[in-house]
């Protein structure tokens, strides 16, 4: 005879085990969250901050949040949002312009209400005088003195002239016994005067105990004759008018050229800020 046994699946025993699985699984995922999860917690706290932001800008008219708050929000939302780059817009309606100012030069820059005009002139600001050549002429230089014998006296009879240089200076220097200093062109600007003039080195020519004779030489000079000419500068001039009684309405676009905001009568600024 077999003796039959009975054996039977203990269910009680499966059930505890798959109660502790799915425990484990959710310490685990509780634990170490998802990427998913993640990313949704942190763009969940970066909307309601920007939100915050939008707040704080609508209440105060458009006027940009002092430097501390934007610098903490942009702190936390490091790594998870990217500052945007704001584009002022304004629109002026209403009121009505005053007479223009007088022509000035000091600078004005033009606003929402405020209209300028510039002009510019050329002004005399000084003069110059030059030396202009005119054409050329012979002269006759004293080459040497011719004599017979070796003796010579102590008196001075002459000079010989012997170009060195040319120079500028703010005055002609005096000339001396060694040197002759002639002017040839002087320039003004600024009320300031620049002196152009030849240098010559002078050679005594002694008088002679005998007879002598002189030798002169001929040589091309250039003719010069004086020209004073005004100087002129372009200066900017600017005259403005201002609009009172205006009402002038901000907004801030992400666009710099708002196709909508320019349709509906608004301008470009040119102020920027980061939001």
């Amino acid at each position: 005879m077999y003796e039959e046994k009975k054996s039977s699946i203990p269910y009680r025993d499966l059930a505890i085990q798959l109660l502790f699985i799915v425990l484990f699984v959710l310490i685990l995922l509780w634990i170490f969250p998802t990427k998913k999860s993640m990313k949704e917690y942190v763009d969940k706290n970066g909307d309601n901050k920007t939100t915050q932001n939008v707040g704080n800008n609508t209440a105060n008219n458009g006027k940009e949040n002092n430097g501390t708050n934007n610098t903490g929000n942009n702190g936390n939302n490091a790594g998870s949002q990217t500052p945007t780059t704001l584009y002022e817009y304004t629109k002026v309606t209403g009121g009505e312009y005053g007479a223009w100012s007088n022509w000035s030069t000091n600078k004005v820059t033009a606003s929402a209400t405020r209209e300028v005009q510039t002009e510019v002139r050329n002004v005399q600001t000084g003069t110059k005088t030059t030396q202009v050549q005119t054409g050329t002429k012979t002269e006759k230089y004293l080459v040497g003195i011719v004599t017979n014998n070796n003796g010579n006296g102590q008196e001075i009879v002459d000079y010989k002239e012997e170009y060195v240089k040319t120079e500028n200076a703010s005055s002609v220097p005096n000339s001396t016994t060694e040197y002759k200093y002639v002017q040839i062109a002087s320039v003004t600007q600024n009320g300031v005067t620049t002196y152009t003039y030849n240098v010559y080195k002078l050679t005594p020519i002694y008088s002679q105990t005998t007879s002598t004779s002189e030798v002169y030489g001929e040589r091309e000079v250039p003719v010069y004759e004086t020209k004073t000419e005004p100087v002129y500068q372009s200066v900017t001039y600017y005259r403005y008018r201002e609009k009172t009684n205006a009402t002038v309405d901000t907004k801030w676009s992400e666009n710099q050229n708002d196709a909508s905001l320019i349709a509906d009568g608004y301008q470009f600024t040119g102020n920027v800020k980061e939001s």
